[in-house]
């Protein structure tokens, strides 16, 4: 079975892009795995998209 720690989510950016990224590690083989990374939806984001708009 393989041991995975809990994902960690990333806010970053590529100049004006923000970029969310989340990742896990592997503890047994050492490896970073990417989950997912995605370009937030303005309209679903607080300024700075760090906090997601409630609904």
């Amino acid at each position: 079975m393989t041991s995975l720690i809990q994902a960690v989510w990333f806010w970053g950016g590529h100049g004006p892009r923000p970029l969310h990224t989340v990742v896990a590690d592997n503890v047994e083989t050492k490896e970073t795995i990417v989950i997912t990374v995605y370009e937030p939806d303005p309209r679903e984001w607080e300024p700075g998209f760090k906090k997601r708009r409630k609904p």
